[in-house]
């Protein structure tokens, strides 16, 4: 996605998760049995798999835009024309990668998409050596999932970012997973809990677009694990008190998943972007497996759950101040462009922006084309 674009689809993207559990209350309520219930939101997942699979042969997978050219270049967004096959490969991750027929193949791929076909005949190898010259000189130089623990700089994003995807989705699944300890009716308090993410995750759009990520990042963070330690020392006959207090940090919660899956994107460089955001989503994962454990606890003391899932995002909280701001940013493609970043060559990166935003005609022009 372009620079000024890719929070607005975040966002966009993260209200459908929110659809979805509007949709699990009124089908839960629907169908009480559990292993109905099971049955009838378990089955779509086979239509999901088969549309997955609707891609053109050889093309597929990871998104992020092509240096040079998507951003503001003759060819539009994807989808203003029907077509069969949905996903598309990323040019510049196979620029990336060294595979400059399958870059060329991509590029015309999209313009067939968006009835440009006159462009995308005027492609050719020589234009793609010319407009991709960065991409071809690190070609080849995939990193793998090694290099996020033997590589510094790849080190300390993977350590920081995995504190906040396992803080974020530990404490998340603490609150949604005890709804019938609240009070309320489990059916009512769950639509409750997906209606905040609604005003969370435009409050968190606006954080992320003017103020930047880490910012949104460390307050959503910050104030979910204070609400749910301040839950901890509400009585449980305030009812109304300690439900507000869960609706708020589950809304936190939501904004910070949020802008975590931004932030990770557009941390990590092109050879090892899909890598870095996988691993964060296992540790995301690893969070979800252990929360349920935490509840254990409160056989010992029936608020020490609570303490524990609100101790945890406001720690891992302080790592966002180990990251750098991605807003405005181009993505990096390899781990120099990381290293250049962090040294603060800020010529350098408006260069960089600079390239992003030169239309594909333009190179074509210059080739004779």
């Amino acid at each position: 996605m372009p620079i000024h674009t890719r929070a607005y689809v975040g966002t966009l993207i993260g209200y459908v998760y929110s659809l979805g559990q509007f949709l699990l209350a009124g089908l839960a309520y629907a169908v009480p049995h559990w292993r109905h219930l099971q049955l009838l939101v378990s089955a779509p997942f086979f239509a999901f798999f088969i549309y997955s699979w609707c891609v053109e042969p050889g093309v597929g997978g990871r998104a992020t835009e092509p240096r040079g050219f998507q951003e503001t270049g003759p060819l539009p967004e994807l989808g203003t024309h029907p077509t069969p096959e949905f996903f598309i490969e990323s040019a510049r991750w196979y620029s990336s990668s060294g595979r400059l027929d399958l870059t060329l193949k991509a590029l015309q791929r999209v313009a067939q998409i968006n009835g440009k076909q006159e462009e995308g005949a005027k492609l050719s190898m020589e234009v793609l050596r010319t407009s991709l010259q960065k991409e071809l000189t690190m070609g080849k130089s995939q990193a793998s999932a090694m290099e996020l623990l033997r590589c510094p700089t790849l080190r300390r994003l993977f350590l920081c970012l995995s504190m906040l995807w396992f803080a974020t989705s530990f404490a998340y699944y603490g609150l949604v997973m005890d709804l019938q300890n609240f009070g309320v009716s489990i059916y009512l308090i769950q639509v409750i809990f997906g209606a905040v993410d609604l005003p969370a995750k435009f409050v968190c759009f606006l954080i992320i677009n003017s103020l930047g990520r880490r910012p949104a990042q460390m307050a959503s963070l910050l104030l979910a694990g204070i609400c749910i330690l301040v839950n901890g020392v509400i009585p449980q006959d305030q009812t109304i008190v300690r439900t507000s207090l869960a609706v708020l940090g589950k809304g936190c919660l939501a904004a910070s998943f949020n802008c975590i899956f931004l932030y990770t994107s557009e941390l990590y460089p092109t050879v090892i972007r899909q890598t870095g955001l996988g691993m964060g989503s296992m540790m995301a994962r690893v969070g979800s497996i252990v929360s349920p454990l935490v509840s254990m606890t409160a056989e010992l003391y029936p608020t020490i759950p609570l303490f524990i899932y609100g101790a945890v995002p406001v720690i891992a909280s302080a790592a966002t101040a180990l990251l750098p701001e991605t807003l405005g940013q181009p993505l990096p493609d390899t781990v120099q462009d990381l290293k250049g970043r962090r040294r603060g060559k800020r010529r350098q990166q408006q260069q960089e922006q600079q390239k992003q935003m030169v239309p594909l005609r333009t190179s074509a022009q210059k080739n004779g084309l």
